[in-house]
């Protein structure tokens, strides 16, 4: 290996986790197309990712009530536009695996990683966009990393977090910004719930409709963790925010490791 091509590799390796540590300090850029919508699905007016970090941050997790739950689900709910682009591109800064192969994928036209959705809640209320399962992953993972009890709600065409606070439970829709106290089999006992929790935040009769029938729809009902919803993507993310550290350090060990070998010679 000559000179040149062993700098060549120690600096791109110093790069590379210089860039890793700058995903992790700073924000991704807010990613607004022109064809997405500006507001919410019910005229929420759209969040700063900065103000809403700052209102999370206000909120007390270790006595939360009903309404830090609504100020969490409208904080989330501002903040994500209900939109999705043709191809979820990943930035070198958040992870450089996924970009390097999302960019050779759009090459060849490949779609395995084009629609990959996010797992880390800062970084999805940072690019801005999502529909319902994009949105709820986000609010799952926040609840997650402050050590709160929450579990994916999958309802065979759209997405929630049921949360769990000792013996009370709530279901929290932050693609329509909506919470519903009581759990999912609360629903089942009484679907006049949705009928008020959709109709108090202003949705139309045949939306209501729709919904209370996603509900009561048993059969493509599922809850789980997120690892259990997507037992794939989360090795796969697992597996490359492992490398995206662990190859660069390798290879600058080493390159070191054989420089050293050859001055003993």
């Amino acid at each position: 290996m000559t000179n040149f091509l062993k700098f060549f590799l120690l600096y791109l390796c110093f790069g590379i986790l210089l860039a890793n540590f700058y995903g992790y300090i700073f924000p991704l850029k807010n990613n607004y197309e022109v064809n997405s919508k500006i507001f919410h699905k019910n005229k929420i007016p759209l969040l700063e990712p900065y103000s809403t970090k700052i209102n999370l941050k206000k909120i007390d997790l270790e006595n939360i009530s009903e309404q830090d739950l609504r100020q969490i689900n409208y904080l989330f709910a501002g903040s994500v536009k209900n939109y999705w682009p043709k191809a979820n591109l990943f930035e070198f800064i958040e992870n450089w695996i996924i970009f390097l192969i999302q960019r050779i994928e759009l090459h060849t036209k490949k779609n395995k990683t084009l629609k990959l959705e996010r797992f880390n809640w800062e970084k999805i209320i940072e690019r801005g966009y999502g529909l319902c399962s994009q949105i709820s992953l986000a609010i799952y993972d926040y609840f997650k990393k402050n050590n709160l009890n929450s579990l994916i709600l999958s309802l065979g065409g759209h997405v929630v977090i049921e949360f769990q606070n000792g013996d009370k439970s709530y279901i929290l829709d932050p693609d329509y910004n909506v919470v519903i106290n009581g759990d999912l089999n609360s629903i089942y006992a009484n679907s006049d719930i949705i009928d008020e929790a959709y109709t108090s935040a202003g949705y139309p009769k045949n939306a209501i409709e729709n919904l209370r029938e996603i509900y009561m729809s048993k059969e493509n009902n599922k809850i789980a963790t997120r690892s259990e919803y997507y037992p794939m993507l989360t090795k796969f993310y697992d597996l490359a925010n492992l490398l995206k550290w662990f190859v660069p350090i390798l290879i600058i060990i080493l390159l070191k490791k054989n420089e050293i070998s050859r001055k003993k010679k």
